[in-house]
């Protein structure tokens, strides 16, 4: 059955009690943000093991030391049909499915939407509604006072992509904004003012200069984070990206200064080296799973291995 995926983030408004999860779309970030919702959820508390498989084909069950459950996460769709799907019910695993919106998912995406065992997630840009959803979500959570016309004002100013509108949400936790006013809501939103995040578009001065930059404005764990999820919102654009016109639609229009040095970046890039950079995403993702934080070498390393990639 469908589902929407903001219903994952609202409050246990959606039960991971299926078989099978299906996420596609074309917003990276939420896309992201959902697959790293499942898997938290099902591994931390119901205990499920995890393991990556490139195709259907290859899965072979796997026998947990902690648990006769697992959940295997699957990227590519070729080998996926009805007898292929039959063959996986006789047993306690999950099954993720995450793919690029395409033609050819399309009779996967009606095939699933119609079974009782599983959810579709569509990932797209938030639209209006959407975003009135999250806010009061967040308004409620954390007891804010915001007055109607503050509040329409941060409707409309607040990001499409999921990432970024996060990001700015977070903004608000982190100056323990409780009553917003108009010089509040300037300071969350004020995007031109010089933060740590900038320091990606610095990342292809010479390896020394970028090193410095970073250990002098890199300090505090809310620093590493900005950057990492800053850095990997641009990389996923990269990697999910059809063509140079989706990647340019997609970036943020407060950052007009940097497009030329962003669209650059796309053309450095073919099927090989996303490959590369998904495979560098991956590894960090495991690094950060493993020490269950973020750390200033962690990033660094991230953002120098991006840089290798780019320019090789």
């Amino acid at each position: 059955m469908k589902a929407n995926p903001l219903d994952l983030f609202l409050g246990g408004k959606i039960k991971l009690n299926k078989k099978f999860y299906f996420i596609s779309g074309n917003e990276a970030s939420l896309i992201e943000r959902s697959k790293d919702f499942i898997i938290n959820k099902l591994k931390n508390e119901y205990f499920f093991e995890t393991h990556h498989i490139d195709n259907i084909k290859f899965f072979k069950k796997e026998i947990g030391l902690f648990s006769d459950k697992s959940l295997y996460i699957i990227k590519e769709s070729g080998g996926l049909n009805d007898t292929s799907i039959k063959n996986l019910l006789d047993n306690n695993d999950i099954f993720l499915f995450i793919f690029e919106n395409s033609s050819k998912i399309n009779s996967l995406k009606t095939f699933f939407s119609k079974r009782s065992d599983s959810f579709v997630f569509d990932c797209y840009e938030l639209d209006r509604n959407n975003k009135v959803m999250l806010l009061n979500d967040f308004i409620k959570k954390n007891n804010i006072l915001i007055d109607d016309e503050k509040y329409w004002m941060l409707v409309e100013r607040l990001d499409n992509r999921y990432a970024l509108f996060e990001n700015d949400l977070n903004k608000i936790k982190i100056l323990d904004l409780k009553n917003i006013t108009l010089s509040g809501l300037k300071s969350i939103m004020n995007v031109e003012k010089d933060n740590n995040e900038k320091i990606f578009f610095q990342i292809f001065k010479n390896n020394s200069h970028f090193v410095t930059l970073y250990k002098e404005r890199i300090k505090s764990n809310k620093d590493v984070n900005d950057l990492y999820y800053y850095s990997k919102f641009f990389c996923l654009q990269i990697i999910t990206s059809q063509n140079e016109d989706q990647y340019t639609k997609n970036i943020p229009r407060y950052l007009f200064r940097e497009k030329a040095f962003l669209i650059d970046i796309y053309k450095k890039y073919n099927s090989k080296k996303r490959i590369q950079l998904l495979r560098l995403l991956n590894k960090t993702e495991k690094i950060i799973r493993t020490k269950n934080e973020l750390s200033i070498i962690i990033v660094l390393r991230f953002l120098l291995g991006f840089k290798k990639i780019s320019i090789s």
